[in-house]
């Protein structure tokens, strides 16, 4: 959960900024309607108010209650978008590869850094036909990495049927 990219966020809190003014503007309006919604109910107990009248404030009170969860929503939104502008890892490890530089624009899915955990390592291989048919989910398999001279046992998470290009 370390932070490894924070993005400019300034427009974000200014929107985040106008998302509150306008809950608490809101507010202000669902209260007053409320209020005047009270006073419509004692005159027309008392039939000191047509229903017309009645009818408008008991309207308006529906509209500024909707407008309150509008606005509600419009912060909880600015909130979210402004939680995206700062990265956080999802997993412990080492940042191996950085794509992009301070000052850089990003877009949605672009691959900014890479984590590499070592231990959640995977490995890719391609098998006969033949064997690849034994092979299931979830089986454990003696594995061998000569490179790194490197022997452990490895869990098969799936098997992707697959051909070759040149055969």
């Amino acid at each position: 959960d370390q932070v490894l990219v924070k993005l400019d966020d300034a427009d974000l809190q200014a929107r985040l900024k106008q998302a509150e003014a306008s809950l608490t503007s809101a507010q202000v309006r669902s209260e007053q309607t409320k209020t005047e919604f009270g006073r419509a109910e004692q005159l027309k107990s008392k039939k000191a108010i047509s229903q017309t009248d009645f009818d408008a404030a008991q309207a308006a009170m529906k509209s500024a209650a909707a407008e309150l969860e509008r606005a509600t929503q419009a912060v909880t939104e600015s909130q979210v978008m402004l939680d995206y502008a700062t990265i956080r890892s999802p997993m412990s490890g080492t940042i191996i590869d950085k794509r992009v530089e301070v000052g850089d624009t990003v877009s949605p899915g672009q691959i900014l850094l890479t984590l590499f955990d070592p231990t959640h390592m995977q490995m890719v291989a391609s098998v006969r036909e033949s064997l690849a048919m034994k092979l299931k989910p979830g089986q454990l398999l003696p594995t061998r990495l000569d490179a790194l001279d490197f022997d452990c046992e490895a869990t098969i998470s799936e098997v992707v049927p697959e051909s070759d290009v040149a055969s």
